[in-house]
């Protein structure tokens, strides 16, 4: 019996600037398997490291295959076959193209079936170390702590971080055949879709993600009550177009915020309550914000939230328990 390979990190080289008009992939043969980067059972996702065939760039593209449950046997018919034989033949469609992520619907091999597969192309080391298998560890930020350390590192990102893909949404260039719901109100509104870990057939792992119109929202730190008015709409709204479309009761929906976030524009996620779980260890729940910032307008601003950051390859986590352990010795 085949033993489960190894999984290793992946460390990509420099990627060729993106172009407007992406890559066309027909077949998977186009790409060249390089390793397992990660498996998450939790999620049923199977994380690939690839090349573009005939680029010089190489381990440029992540692909992020999902289905309703990994046979053991993935791993290994990747390793023996390579992507080919994990995903023989053509790309059945390319369900969508926003900056440098893509979705495709695909046929695979009988023992494994995905429902879907993402490509990351060109993928930066953020990429892959966003899924990379990494142990994490709890780190309790006080308001001290927030303006020391983790400001200024949200600060860089928010200058150096592309997130056109929000962009695109938001303004109408891309996705927009995907929104469920869409407010133009530059002040409460949003738009809400499905997010891509999403099947949108089983009700039970229901994903959908709300994104703020209102720009300079980073992080929950920065709400106040004066975004009273756009969270309870989030909330409200969000739910009942969820229910519209999906027929999905209020009740079984949660509505949740990632502190912090993987990107920095204010945005809401919205699962079924058997997910939530799988996304709970930096999650706060929509009610339990608007809450507090009734009880008071600056909360965010004086409370201590809890952080679940990587133990290596996060430059958050060094300097906030150099930090800490400052602190313990004054």
């Amino acid at each position: 019996m085949s033993s489960t390979p190894t999984i290793v990190p992946s460390t990509p080289t420099r990627s060729p600037a993106p172009t407007q008009e992406g890559v066309q992939l027909t077949s998977f043969a186009q790409l060249k398997f390089v390793r397992v980067h990660n498996l998450l059972p939790e999620t049923n996702s199977l994380y690939i490291t690839c090349s573009m065939r005939d680029s010089p760039e190489q381990e440029n593209v992540l692909l992020i295959v999902q289905h309703a449950a990994w046979s053991t046997d993935a791993p290994r018919i990747l390793v023996e076959g390579g992507l080919e034989g994990l995903m023989p033949g053509t790309i059945s469609q390319q369900l969508q193209h926003n900056q440098k992520y893509y979705q495709y619907l695909v046929h695979a091999a009988p023992s494994v079936v995905p429902l879907k597969v993402q490509m990351i192309y060109p993928a930066s080391k953020s990429d892959f170390d966003k899924y990379a298998p990494v142990e994490r560890i709890h780190v309790r930020e006080t308001a001290a702590l927030y303006q020391r350390c983790t400001k200024p590192w949200i600060a860089e990102k928010l200058a150096t971080d592309n997130i056109q893909w929000v962009a695109n949404i938001l303004e109408g260039r891309a996705e927009q055949e995907r929104l469920i719901y869409s407010d133009p109100d530059e002040t409460t509104g949003f738009v809400l879709a499905p997010d891509t870990k999403w099947d949108q057939v089983n009700m039970q792992s229901l994903y959908c993600l709300g994104i703020s119109r209102m720009r300079g929202i980073a992080t929950l730190r920065d709400l106040t009550g004066a975004h009273l008015p756009l969270l309870e709409k989030m909330a409200s709204e969000g739910r009942r177009r969820i229910q519209a479309k999906y027929g999905v009761a209020p009740e079984s929906i949660l509505c949740f915020v990632h502190y912090l976030p993987s990107f920095f524009h204010f945005h809401v996620h919205y699962v079924s309550t058997g997910f939530y779980l799988q996304a709970a260890s930096r999650s706060l729940l929509l009610e339990d914000i608007i809450d507090a910032l009734r009880a008071d307008p600056d909360h965010f601003q004086k409370c201590a939230l809890s952080l679940v950051l990587p133990t290596t390859r996060h430059p958050l986590t060094p300097a906030l328990l150099d930090a800490i352990r400052s602190q313990d010795r004054a």
